[in-house]
């Protein structure tokens, strides 16, 4: 019962994000970047575990290949969480874990989300999109969003969009 209701709570909060997103203003940037010939994208991440109250103590990004750096990521995410939900499994074999986190925000209401990987012959580009609201709300974040994606054998970099609220 507890699993459920904590995937559905974590999908709902999730919606509800993805809402706000929509309803923001433009994204920094004024043109939106264009995959380059050649790549290929995977859009929709398989989210494993999103929280506006995560517990990594700063800014985070990680590339994680193995069980032992999952557990230990897994248990740093979830450790303000009682009882922990069960760590998800994961085939390291043909898969690999993206872990985003800000750490505790100054600014009220901050999320982040791994939208999407863009791959080429060289790289591959983890797409994080953090949305900034107004600071409106009365609490401090701390967001974290893990996602398992295809495992790649080309190097993993982080590319960051910030989009802000029209806060009017």
């Amino acid at each position: 019962m507890f699993r459920t209701s904590f995937r559905c709570s974590t999908k709902l909060l999730v919606v509800a994000h993805l809402v706000l997103l929509a309803a923001c203003g433009p994204a920094t940037s004024r043109h939106q970047p264009v995959a380059p010939e050649g790549t290929k994208e995977i859009p929709a991440p398989d989210r494993l575990y999103h929280s506006e109250s995560g517990s990594f103590p700063n800014e985070t990004r990680l590339v994680i290949q193995d069980s032992s750096a999952w557990n230990q990521a897994w248990v740093t995410a979830t450790a303000h969480v009682l009882p922990a939900p069960p760590r998800p499994s994961v085939n390291f074999t043909t898969h690999m874990v993206i872990v985003v986190a800000e750490g505790p925000s100054m600014v009220p209401g901050d999320s982040l989300y791994v939208v999407g990987l863009r791959i080429s012959q060289t790289r591959a580009v983890a797409m994080v999109r953090t949305v900034r609201l107004c600071g409106l709300e009365q609490m401090l974040t701390a967001p974290v969003d893990i996602v398992r994606i295809p495992r790649v054998e080309q190097r993993v970099v982080f590319e960051e969009t910030i989009v802000r609220s029209s806060c009017l």
